[in-house]
């Protein structure tokens, strides 16, 4: 007599995350995802009802990889060497993994309401705020974020050439680390310049 393969919510989501990393475009679904792990797909309904509650699984999961890796990157750093860490770390899941990456940047049709991606925002927010002296400085967070995401899926797509990018991610950078160090005077300079113009 046989019995049906044993699997649970952890196993379902590791079987997607292969599934992503194992395709360069992969059908994210229970039928998929059954299929690799030997079972039908109403056997996975009990942990994921439809395919939107298995996406949210593999975002948060994805988050968590994420943040994991950043926060292994700072361990024992401070300030602005912290920091630099943790961009380079950024970069390096990009290239590594770049399938999950871009699923959860471009892929996913789902909007991302996990608690491991808002523990990865107050993860960049908290040491942007290190460097920039202001705890919820959001607007550097978002200028850090996007300048991350825009080298990461630039070099991704080959968009730099056949000379890279050179020395463009480090001088970003730097303007960047600048512009958190005098944020303020930035923002009171901008706010003059405002007046002036209008």
């Amino acid at each position: 007599m046989s019995y049906p393969k044993q699997i649970d919510a952890d196993a379902v989501l590791a079987s997607g995350l292969e599934l992503l990393e194992a395709n360069p475009f992969p059908e994210i679904s229970l039928r998929a995802v059954a299929a690799r792990l030997g079972v039908k797909a109403p056997s996975l309904y009990r942990y994921f009802p439809d395919k939107a509650a298995l996406e949210r699984a593999i975002l948060g999961a994805v988050h968590g990889l994420l943040h994991e890796r950043l926060a292994e990157a700072a361990a024992g750093k401070d300030g602005e060497e912290g920091f630099r860490a943790i961009t380079l770390a950024y970069l390096e899941f990009a290239r590594e993994r770049s399938q999950l990456y871009f699923f959860l940047t471009e892929r996913s049709a789902e909007p991302d309401t996990s608690t491991e991606g808002k523990e990865l925002w107050r993860f960049l927010l908290s040491w942007v705020g290190r460097l920039s002296g202001d705890a919820d400085d959001t607007d550097h967070a978002v200028a850090v974020w996007s300048f991350l995401h825009g080298f990461a899926s630039l070099e991704h797509a080959g968009r730099f050439g056949k000379s890279g990018p050179r020395g463009g991610f480090d001088r970003g950078l730097e303007a960047l680390i600048e512009s958190m160090r005098g944020g303020r005077v930035l923002a009171d300079g901008a706010a003059a310049r405002g007046a002036v113009t209008s």
